[in-house]
């Protein structure tokens, strides 16, 4: 599997006890599953989450998603991280597809998911092995890790498309190239990156305009505040998410109430 660091190159003192810390999380099954709240907009009543986990150590710390992708990157467990939110993912969807087929996830994955050739063929054989639809399931890429690898995200995104699998690009920007990968990729999602979300007006609903023209629908996430729904909402995202709507929790129960505009 494709890593980001070389094997000969010695890893730090420093990354060694993290690897250490994130091999036994996932050895020992320590990383905790947490779902972050989306609020569909026309939908609002839809169970919709972003799939995320945390790790509780032995002395009471519990270390979040972030920090973990970063730990995984600089450790090269990325790949194991992912199949851990896999397994999680696909579990969850079946849960929620009982008691609801509309429900939506997210699942997010790194650059070694995103260059491996076996992984499509692993998720049909687990779709079969859990009789399991794929209907609601979003895999999410992040915008540079598709720009990277330009090739293996074409072949990726194609045979995840036959399985009926929704996709999504994260971080996406307002830089000029990123509208170019979207037209190229026809992404189903994209998930704004701060940056974006903190332009000014007149970019930020050009994007969005050309993102609907394209038949993408917008997650912005990160909203921490009253003024930023009002904003966003008006400029016509579909999906929102952040703190201030609600926190990520550690279950599937929560529902959002009717929406009354």
């Amino acid at each position: 599997m494709h890593s980001d660091h070389t094997m000969n190159q010695p890893l730090p003192e420093q990354n060694l006890r993290l690897l250490k810390l994130i091999k036994q999380a996932l050895e020992k099954d320590l990383l905790k599953p947490s779902y972050r709240p989306l609020l569909q907009v026309r939908f609002p009543t839809r169970k919709s989450f972003l799939l995320g986990c945390r790790l509780e150590t032995s002395t009471g710390q519990s270390i979040p998603f972030e920090n973990l992708e970063r730990m995984a990157r600089a450790t090269g467990t990325s790949g194991e991280l992912d199949r851990w939110l896999m397994d999680h993912g696909l579990e969850t969807l079946g849960t929620l597809h009982r008691e609801e087929p509309e429900s939506l996830l997210v699942v997010p994955q790194s650059v070694e998911t995103l260059t491996n050739s076996e992984f499509p063929r692993w998720l049909e054989r687990q779709k079969a092995l859990r009789e399991l639809s794929t209907q609601g399931l979003v895999l999410a890429f992040r915008l540079s890790a598709i720009s990277r690898h330009l090739k293996e995200a074409h072949e990726c995104f194609s045979a995840l498309r036959e399985l009926g699998v929704e996709l999504m690009i994260e971080g996406f920007n307002d830089h000029p190239a990123a509208l170019k990968l979207l037209r190229a990729f026809k992404s189903d999602y994209v998930s704004i990156s701060e940056s974006l979300r903190k332009a000014e007006d007149g970019v930020v609903e050009h994007r969005i305009k050309v993102c609907h023209q394209l038949g993408v629908r917008i997650l912005v996430p990160g909203i921490d505040h009253p003024q930023a729904v009002n904003l966003i909402w008006s400029r016509g995202a579909d999906l929102l998410a952040g703190d201030y709507l609600e926190p990520a929790r550690p279950d599937t129960d929560f529902r959002f109430p009717p929406v009354i505009v």
